[in-house]
């Protein structure tokens, strides 16, 4: 199973600008997608202090 940013990639439908231009090329995205998904991601959020 390709991920959806994967295939967004694949499409060149994905736009990187200043220091990120890099990760345009094949190898360097699959090695951010390595890397991503290596890391314990934490997700903080609470309500908004007005309303939505």
């Amino acid at each position: 199973m390709i991920p959806r940013n994967a295939h967004l990639h694949q499409a060149g439908r994905l736009s990187f600008f200043g220091n990120d231009v890099h990760r345009a090329g094949a190898q360097s995205f699959a090695a951010l997608l390595a890397a991503s998904r290596k890391t314990v991601w934490v997700v903080y959020a609470k309500r908004p202090f007005g309303g939505p």
